[in-house]
């Protein structure tokens, strides 16, 4: 059997600048159906629970603030703008990784799971622009 009576809860991370295509790609594959059914109950969230802007300025409406993070059996970051992310995104992500939960990085999502300390032991494939970097930072 294809779907159980509750599917997975999947959260899916917004940051403001985000990549329009590196978001809109999980943004649109999580929120499929099967057969009428829905595979994943999906949400959206960004730091503050407040809409983001994308790098070409596309409003980005958040269900909620970092917390959905606590009840997603599976989290996506879809990419990173920036030096370093947010402190409590990272916790939030370390303690998901504690409890078992299932984690994606995507092109340089990656690197926001190399910050949070929890790719430990793991092959990890980052966006080809930014393996030279990817590698300097996280060797």
């Amino acid at each position: 059997m294809i779907f159980s009576n509750q599917p997975p809860k999947l959260t899916l991370y917004a940051q403001n600048g985000c990549n329009d295509f590196v978001f809109n790609i999980p943004f649109s594959l999580f929120q499929a159906t099967y057969q009428g059914q829905k595979l994943f109950d999906f949400a959206v969230c960004s730091d503050n629970g407040k809409a983001i802007f994308s790098e070409f300025g596309a409003k980005i409406a958040a269900g909620g603030d970092l917390s959905l993070l606590d009840m997603a059996d599976i989290i996506v970051i879809s990419g990173f703008v920036g030096d370093v992310p947010n402190t409590k995104l990272c916790q939030k992500l370390q303690t998901a990784h504690a409890q078992g939960k299932k984690i994606i990085g995507l092109c340089y999502g990656t690197f926001v799971l190399a910050f949070a300390d929890i790719l430990q032991g793991k092959t990890v494939v980052t966006h080809w622009a930014g393996e030279r970097a990817f590698k300097e930072k996280f060797p």
